[in-house]
């Protein structure tokens, strides 16, 4: 749980990653990883690996202050001379706060109230939820800003400030929801040892998500921007380490909260049971 920080400050010129800042020294691959979705395998030295992943992680309530310009609300990604990668497997990210980009972005501060260019990093995202995050500057991105990739299963509030969602759909055909509401109830003890936002009856994100699977290892073709996945996690694989089994509470996972019959992960870090009433 990453809630109710905040960078910056009412005095602060600038501010920017009121959650989390995610900058990182790329580290190069010096082999070639075989590409199955790729026309080619990557040249060697090209791309990096995933510095920074979150599995079952709520960022909630965090906040971006500065009076000329304040970026990345809940989580900045940002590399240094390379581009890096972070990731989002089953997380929560609502209602933080900041003047662009008051969810997630990777879009760099510049002086004045416009955000500056792309900071080398950019967020994967699967089975997540971002949504309910505000940006308090117009056109500011509630939700996102900047250049993301899904690997399918989630939730965007607002796509507003959206550059691009490269979106890759796994075996399983699951693509992503953008621009509904995924009903959460407010941070709060739902069980296990953090806080959590419940997924309300009738939520999307009720056995939404693609499979339960976090990401495993993907890499980015830097100079197309195209998606490379090495050695994916196919549906019925049952990779320990990819296997995402429980929640953000240590509540087992998948569990039919919609009733159907049908056994499936719900999207974002908490998952909703039918026979426990909030």
């Amino acid at each position: 749980l990453i809630a109710n920080n905040t960078a910056g400050s009412d005095e602060s010129a600038m501010a920017a990653g009121g959650g989390i800042a995610a900058g990182f020294t790329p580290i190069v691959i010096p082999d070639v990883f075989e590409s199955t979705l790729g026309p080619s395998a990557p040249e060697p030295g090209q791309y990096d690996m995933l510095q920074l992943h979150l599995v079952n992680c709520t960022v909630s309530g965090n906040t971006a202050l500065g009076t000329d310009l304040s970026i990345g609300g809940g989580f900045l990604a940002t590399g240094d001379t390379e581009a890096t990668l972070s990731g989002l497997s089953f997380c929560t990210v609502t209602d933080n706060t900041s003047g662009c980009g008051g969810g997630i972005t990777n879009i760099l501060p510049t002086t004045g109230t416009e955000p500056g260019d792309t900071a080398n990093g950019l967020i994967l995202l699967k089975n997540s939820i971002v949504a309910g995050n505000t940006a308090t500057l117009e056109d500011g991105g509630d939700d996102v800003l900047g250049s993301f990739a899904s690997l399918g299963g989630n939730i965007v509030g607002h796509v507003q400030g959206l550059d691009s969602f490269e979106a890759t759909r796994m075996e399983s055909g699951c693509g992503d929801l953008t621009g509904v509401e995924p009903l959460l109830g407010p941070l709060a003890d739902n069980g296990g040892p953090t806080l959590t936002h419940a997924l309300l009856p009738g939520s999307p994100a009720i056995d939404g998500a693609c499979d339960c699977y976090a990401i495993e290892e993907y890499l980015i073709d830097w100079d197309t921007v195209f998606l490379v996945i090495a050695n994916p996690v196919a549906p019925g694989d049952t990779e320990e380490f990819a296997v995402v089994a429980s929640d953000q509470r240590g509540d087992m996972r998948p569990v039919d909260g919609d009733g159907d019959g049908d056994e499936r992960c719900d999207i974002g870090a908490f998952e909703a049971r039918p026979d426990i009433e909030l």
